[in-house]
């Protein structure tokens, strides 16, 4: 691939992404007072169940110091649980609370109907090549 046509993927999926993620957040803040890596966080959570703070903070691409303020306002808003991790008396287990999980459930409904808007127009095929691309690059940036 030439330099310049690395270049042109390299804008087109940042310019994409951020447009995207700006949708996405204003969608989540009206539906729920959240903001995309509050969301993020809960979402994850939902999937995984409880989970060590130290791995969310590598899904999310967060430091520790900011995963934990982050777990800190969700737990003050009531959509997150704490506990210390048994075997290690220095981590500490994040889950979702009933309100939390209602809360995700509302989140991804509005993220969901932005995407499906969004991508509506798209033809199927190019919404899969994309997807296919897209899950190329992390795993590659995973290394």
């Amino acid at each position: 691939m030439s330099t310049d046509t690395s270049v042109r993927a390299f804008e087109a999926l940042n310019h994409a992404q951020v447009r995207l993620a700006g949708l996405v957040e204003a969608a989540l803040l009206r539906s729920t007072g959240l903001a995309l890596k509050e969301v993020e966080m809960l979402d994850e959570l939902g999937r995984r169940g409880p989970t060590r703070l130290n791995e969310l903070a590598v899904v999310l691409a967060m430091s520790a110091s900011g995963l934990s303020r982050l777990a800190d306002r969700l737990q003050s808003d009531g959509l997150v649980e704490r506990r210390r991790c048994g075997s290690d008396h220095r981590g500490s287990y994040a889950g979702l609370t009933e309100r939390g999980r209602e809360v995700r459930e509302a989140a991804v409904r509005a993220r969901d109907g932005v995407l499906e808007a969004l991508l509506t127009d798209l033809p199927g095929e190019q919404v899969q090549d994309l997807t296919t691309a897209l899950d190329s690059l992390r795993t590659a940036l995973r290394g």
